[in-house]
């Protein structure tokens, strides 16, 4: 007999490629509801009943990979607690906060010139950071809680759809790492403008025309939303498809097993065999009825999947080339600016439009422009904002890497994913850790701009 359905199929985020692992066998397994006078039906014992399907198909997680999630499921359980009582915080208690969600800033071009026509549009980091940090912490519990109920029953694993959540804890992620670079660019301008004509500077002299930069945090985000929601939407139509079509080839071998198991009796009357085969007959006329509609949504399904994965691959690094730009603008500005770090009240938010202040700082920093610049590392340890800023972002970079790494081994490592347990188990649990690393500095971001 041909190996055993593979039992996992159901339990990770490559559902649609486990699915047509799962229907390729079971068509393979035709060949046991032959009709034919040399009595192959005592090969069905090994074919097994309900039951023994069901147990295949239900098997939960390997112990390890189901510890690291109920690890992130409370992770992210306090996460999203945190984040909710920002939200709330300003309603509750003596303590009032105005609320605003966009902003205009006119800024200078250059310091002691006129302001911009063009306003930048400032937005209400710490309340739109904790929107996405919420939701995407919820899409993790929800794509987590996915994980352990297959184990239940075979009728809920059929219809579960972990892909969903999934999609959804991606676009919150990315949301939350637009969302933070815009703040280090905006902070980067309040930052004070300085100019030099030296070439190791070009990137912190140039500061990006306010309409620039409104139109790529704008477009952008919105482009990526319509085609994560689309993918999401799209995806789970065809997984649909998918799990209809494999239960619809479940009931049909669970009746043939029925009928098999029927046949065994020996005291059965010769009318009631020719009855059961007749019965088998049409199980397998019904099987090879579903099989071409079945080979035609399962390659769609594992073709739609590998093309979703490259999608999210190029956002993702869109996402985190605009946030390393974005980082290291703010930081060399500290840097060159050599004074005072930025503070967070308020005031920081509101740019500066014209201060003979900003003109004399600027022309006290361009005759010490000759002098040696603070080294990286010496900065880091004398200000601790800047020290701030570079944890909250070395870690959000490495939640990025992290689900680069994650759609990497979805597109070259399918086959392996799909077969290997072990492999099965890294790609289960892998998306959670990058929703974990960001989590930490967006959720200390967000405090940080509610305590200010």
């Amino acid at each position: 007999m041909r190996k055993a359905l593979h039992p996992d199929f159901l339990a990770g985020s490559i559902n649609s490629q486990k699915a047509i692992l799962i229907l390729s066998e079971i068509h393979h397994l035709l060949g046991f509801f032959t009709t034919s006078q040399s009595g192959p039906y005592s090969r069905s014992t090994h074919l097994g009943s309900e039951t023994a399907m069901t147990s295949q198909f239900t098997r939960p997680l390997s112990k390890s990979t189901l510890a690291l999630l109920v690890i992130f499921l409370l992770f992210h359980a306090l996460i999203a607690t945190f984040s909710l009582l920002i939200l709330i915080g300003p309603y509750i208690g003596g303590k009032k906060r105005s609320h605003w969600l966009f902003r205009k800033s006119y800024i200078p071009s250059n310091p002691g010139e006129k302001v911009e026509k063009t306003p930048l549009y400032m937005m209400n980091t710490g309340f739109f950071m904790c929107i996405a940090q919420l939701l995407g912490s919820l899409s993790t519990i929800a794509f987590i809680c996915l994980q352990f109920n297959p184990a239940r029953s075979l009728d809920y694993a059929l219809h579960a759809e972990p892909l969903i959540p999934l999609g959804l804890m991606y676009l919150f992620e990315m949301l939350a790492y637009w969302i933070m670079a815009h703040c280090f660019l905006a902070l980067s301008y309040s930052a004070g403008t300085v100019s030099t004509r030296s070439s190791l500077h070009r990137l912190t002299t140039w500061d990006p025309p306010p309409i620039l930069v409104n139109a790529v945090f704008t477009c952008v985000p919105v482009c990526m939303v319509a085609a994560i929601l689309g993918t999401i939407v799209h995806g789970s139509e065809g997984f649909g498809h998918v799990l209809s079509q494999l239960r619809s080839t479940l009931e049909v071998l669970s009746r043939g097993s029925s009928d098999l198991k029927r046949l065994q009796n020996p005291s059965l009357p010769a009318l009631q065999k020719i009855s059961i085969q007749s019965d088998l007959a049409r199980v397998q006329s019904e099987l090879n009825a579903l099989t071409p509609e079945s080979v035609t949504n399962l390659r769609a399904a594992i073709y739609y999947h590998h093309w979703s994965q490259i999608l999210f691959l190029v956002f993702m690094c869109i996402t985190c080339l605009v946030f390393i730009l974005s980082f290291v603008k703010l930081t060399e500005k500290l840097l060159l600016q050599g004074q005072e770090p930025i503070s967070h009240s308020p005031k920081s938010h509101q740019f500066y439009r014209s201060q003979p202040e900003r003109a004399d700082s600027y022309l006290d920093l361009k005759s010490q422009s000759s002098a040696p610049m603070r080294t990286y590392l010496g900065t880091l340890k004398s200000d601790r904002q800047l020290l701030g800023f570079t944890v909250r972002a070395y870690a959000t970079i490495i939640a990025m890497v992290t689900s680069i790494a994650c759609f990497l081994i979805s597109i070259f490592r399918a086959t392996d994913v799909i077969i290997n347990p072990t492999w099965h188990g890294v790609i289960t649990w892998l998306p959670t850790v990058s929703g974990s690393w960001s989590a930490i500095p967006v959720a200390w971001q967000c405090w940080r701009l509610y305590s200010d």
